[in-house]
């Protein structure tokens, strides 16, 4: 083993670099907290939850961003809309919004850590633009 190069009882320039890496990382992760402090208003109105449905989807925002709608043909039978799905998809990329999906049916949204308020409002107002185009296309 060997020898430590600075005196005892002095701290090298590794552990201010690791100290200050660590800071960093802690004050980025909870960036994605207060995105959903932000977007959390349009979102419910969005997807018509109430608090309690909110309060999940908050709790869950610790572990990231990314909220997902599963889209359904009808709610007593609970059939994923595999093909409305899809033509949301394309519609939503014809408007300008990127979405994902998820399994068979489900919408994927996953803002960037440092959303505002008009793009939470102008990506609502365009998936609401592409729902409705990909209802008419039914």
């Amino acid at each position: 083993m060997q020898a430590s190069a600075h005196s005892p009882g002095s701290v090298n320039s590794d552990v201010y670099s690791a100290v200050s890496m660590c800071f960093l990382v802690a004050l980025f992760e909870g960036l994605d907290i207060q995105s959903m402090g932000v977007a959390a208003p349009r979102v419910a109105a969005a997807f018509h939850l109430d608090p309690g449905q909110m309060g999940v989807v908050m709790s869950s925002s610790t572990l990231g961003l990314m909220i997902g709608a599963e889209l359904i043909t009808d709610r007593e039978s609970r059939r994923p809309a595999a093909a409305l799905c899809q033509r949301v998809l394309t519609r939503a990329f014809h408007n300008g919004l990127i979405l994902l999906s998820c399994g068979v049916s489900t919408l994927r949204f996953i803002p960037p850590l440092l959303v505002s308020r008009e793009n939470v409002n102008e990506a609502m107002g365009l998936l609401e633009i592409s729902l409705k185009e990909a209802m008419v296309e039914n």
